[in-house]
């Protein structure tokens, strides 16, 4: 009996609603700005696709190009007159180092990593504009390889790039603020109020459904449109965790307008007047949604010295002369850890070869521990971000938001981190042929190693989501423990 009267009364809420000229509006001017997103979403998305097929072909080419030095067929399918004069160039370059053991540090690379673009990637923003989503191998250096414009992290912004993220996050809320500020209010100051109160069995069931009623709407709204037009139009390879983070997205979009239909509840839980009510849920609002993630970003920024990528670079400079200036000391290590390497006499450009790949190494060591620990203030940032979004509800729909999308800092930080692993894995491939002073065959180049990305951007960090999760929940109920004070102690 409860559940159909509360399904009547949220029916009866509905058409009254769609009867208020404000409430049709606002859908309206919901929907379109949530359309305004989706569309520079798939226009990301698809220029990601576009740029991932060019490196993919750019890769199989490089590769093409090697396997020409071998065989006839090959440099036939890629004949001159279809190639423009700096792949032909590139070409002979290739064809000329193929056969060399020391083959990376003659060319300079020959491929890109590549983060594949999800289906969903578009729903948010997140640090996709301030972070690669590829890499170009960059011969022996690996700070070179992990080039990057350092700027700030938007994860962190109060405001950025126009997106869904942007839309939930800010723009809903002042949805919720003016179709709910003044539901129980106006009626009070219209005079109308004693004629509600007669015709109502309970006035804060009644506002709870108006509030629900319309902030539901919104939610409908942008999840509908969304989840249509993902499915209508997708970019990317679809899967089954890509429409698990799809679901998963929509229910934390819920989550987060009950939060702001809790506070309505609240807000009109007390005895205001509608200007009042109007002016405290903008207070909150301003607080929530600008203040706090302000102040956090300045006070982590404070905490966590984000390095330049120039840092990085001269580091590895500073480690390269080191190490040049102890190239004697590391090639009698090289000796000693490799008894079975027998240097010929009448071929000096052997020991030379060898020299470089243990002055390499010794270079490679240095530097892999240095870019361990500049990934890692990355990670301690999104560590700290995760204990402090408790703060605010918008910081923890921000950071579950850019999880589902696979855009966060965490995201591309492991991405970067897979970039260095396979570079250390590319160059000890065809550092092996010259320990073992062999020349490199067609099976080693058709045997390199291939870089695979594939479930890196869907990946979830669930101990991020769960206090996420645990923060909007934990918002709401306040609200809602508080709304229920108010009601019992009278207000109404």
């Amino acid at each position: 009996m409860n559940v159909r009267s509360a399904t009547t009364g949220l029916r009866r809420e509905w058409r009254l609603a769609i009867a208020d000229p404000r409430v049709p509006m606002m859908l309206l001017i919901i929907g379109g700005l949530t359309l305004l997103a989706l569309l520079a979403a798939s226009q990301r998305v698809s220029h990601r696709l576009e740029r991932q097929q060019d490196l993919e072909s750019y890769n199989a080419r490089q590769r093409q190009f090697l396997e020409s030095a071998y065989t006839e067929s090959s440099l036939t399918n890629s004949s001159a007159s279809e190639l423009t004069p700096s792949e032909q160039d590139r070409r002979l370059q290739l064809q000329m180092s193929a056969r060399s053991p020391d083959l990376m540090r003659f060319t300079g690379g020959i491929w890109w990593t590549i983060l594949p673009a999800s289906p969903i990637a578009g729903l948010s923003m997140g640090a996709g504009g301030e972070w690669p989503d590829h890499y170009y191998h960059a011969g022996p250096s690996q700070t070179q390889t992990l080039r990057r414009l350092m700027r700030p992290n938007p994860l962190l912004a109060a405001v950025g790039a126009f997106d869904l993220t942007l839309l939930v996050g800010a723009m809903l809320p002042l949805g919720v603020i003016i179709l709910t500020y003044d539901v129980a209010a106006a009626e009070r100051e219209q005079g109308r109020w004693e004629l509600v109160r007669s015709h109502v069995a309970s006035i804060p069931r009644l506002i709870v459904a108006r509030c629900l009623v319309r902030t539901g709407a919104l939610a409908v709204v942008i999840i509908a449109l969304t989840a249509l037009c993902s499915l209508m139009f997708p970019t990317g390879q679809w899967d089954a965790q890509a429409m698990r983070n799809l679901f998963a997205w929509s229910a934390w979009v819920s989550g987060y307008v009950m939060f702001w239909t809790a506070l309505a509840v609240l807000i009109n839980s007390l005895q205001l007047s509608s200007a009042g009510a109007g002016l405290l849920f903008l207070l909150c609002w301003c607080f929530l949604v600008l203040a706090v993630p302000s102040l956090l970003e300045r006070g982590i920024n404070g905490a966590i010295r984000m390095a330049p990528e120039s840092e990085l670079v001269a580091m590895e400079d500073e480690v390269r002369i080191q190490a040049e200036q102890e190239a004697d000391a590391a090639w009698a290590d090289f000796q000693r850890q490799h008894p079975e390497i027998k240097l010929d006499e009448d071929n000096p450009q052997q020991e030379q070869m060898l020299r470089n790949v243990a002055l390499s190494r010794v270079i490679q060591s240095r530097v892999q521990i240095q870019i361990a620990r500049y990934f890692q203030r990355f990670v301690d940032r999104e560590f700290l971000l995760d204990r402090w979004q408790l703060l605010s509800p918008l910081l923890a729909w921000r950071t579950a938001a850019d999880q589902f999308a696979g855009t966060s800092l965490r995201h591309f930080v492991s991405f970067s981190e897979k970039t260095a692993a396979f570079h250390t894995e590319y160059v000890s491939y065809f550092e092996s042929k010259s320990l073992a002073g062999e020349e490199v065959l067609l099976s080693d180049i058709q045997a390199i190693p291939s870089f695979d990305a594939a479930g890196l951007q869907t990946h979830l960090y669930r101990q991020s989501l769960l206090l996420s999760a645990a923060t909007l929940m934990l918002w709401t109920t306040a609200c809602g423990l508080l709304s229920w004070r108010c009601f019992h102690g009278g207000a109404r």
